[in-house]
């Protein structure tokens, strides 16, 4: 759908530190890498001003033609390389994100930056579930692989996302349910001529539903802060702690440019979250991924406070 075929020059910022530890370093997946054209670069390691820096240096002088990697580590280093005073000249044909959910402030950024992207949604357990076309911001399910299905949990368009596995022999996956939040969308043709099943926006995490003090359900989408102030851009990263029943923290990472203060900040996300909880923004350094290398929107530190 984006023009990449196996041997394709590719940078790979990918990696828990598990993978990296304890496979990248098996012969088969240097083999794989080989056969792959991959260059890979591990995000685990991204803890350091130093490795970052690298990680630019790499991505500003290769001559591979796609880029593939987790969607926040993307979009930050796009931010760090728009940034900066010289211009960077880097495009690629195609860049993928995943693992992490894209949202429009992102998909600008990225693509202002690196090249045009193709999103994809995959997990784990099942690997690549869908890939966007050239044509929408749709998403089609590979229906030869997987059977996408959704069930509602009471936040109207936003559904629980179900899969049922057609490929995996030894432990098949029948009505999984996978913890991810999506958009059911019905459409009849898509330009690009792909016939299987269009799925929509993937919005978030079962886990990123707050309770609210009266019982009510708040879902924080993965757009949670981009769609508040698209008209105000300069937010690197952000999270919400929920750090007691009734009181959250919004932590914000601006870009180095950014001119956002903390009073504008509030006024975007008091209609959004007043009323329901107490809540405090912190304006911080950095926001730490962990041995994942992801990024977790909504954390529950109730327990240890």
């Amino acid at each position: 759908m984006a023009g990449w075929n196996i041997g394709t020059p590719t940078i790979m910022i990918w990696g828990n530190y598990n993978t990296v530890k304890n496979v990248w370093g098996k012969p088969e997946s240097r083999i794989k890498a080989y056969l792959y054209n991959e260059k890979r670069i591990p995000v685990c390691n991204f803890t350091t001003e130093n490795a970052i820096e690298d990680a630019l240096r790499i991505i500003e002088n290769s001559k591979a033609y796609f880029m593939y990697g987790y969607t926040n580590t993307l979009y930050s280093l796009a931010l760090q390389l728009k940034d900066k005073v010289e211009t960077n000249n880097k495009r690629f044909k195609g860049v993928f994100t995943t693992a992490e959910s894209l949202n429009d402030q992102s998909r600008f950024i990225i693509e202002d930056v690196f090249g045009p992207v193709f999103d994809e949604y995959g997990c784990g357990e099942i690997t690549s579930i869908a890939f966007q076309c050239k044509r929408t911001h749709y998403h089609h399910v590979i229906e030869p692989n997987v059977i996408v299905e959704f069930e509602d949990i009471g936040l109207g368009k936003e559904k629980a996302i179900l899969l049922t596995d057609l490929t995996n022999y030894a432990m098949p996956l029948i009505r999984y349910r996978i913890g991810d939040i999506g958009e059911e969308i019905s459409i009849n043709t898509c330009d690009c001529g792909c016939i299987w099943q269009p799925l929509g926006k993937i919005t978030g995490r079962m886990n990123d539903i707050l309770i609210t003090p009266k019982g009510g359900k708040l879902f924080v989408p993965s757009s949670f802060l981009s769609l508040l102030m698209k008209d105000g851009p300069g937010i690197a990263k952000y999270q919400l702690a929920q750090i007691k029943d009734d009181q959250l923290v919004l932590r914000v990472v601006l870009s180095k440019q950014s001119k956002i203060n903390v009073d504008y900040i509030k006024s975007f996300v008091d209609p959004y979250l007043e009323g329901l909880f107490c809540y405090s923004i912190e304006i911080v350094d950095d926001i730490s991924t962990g041995l994942t290398g992801k990024t977790k929107m909504v954390v529950d530190e109730r327990k240890s406070s």
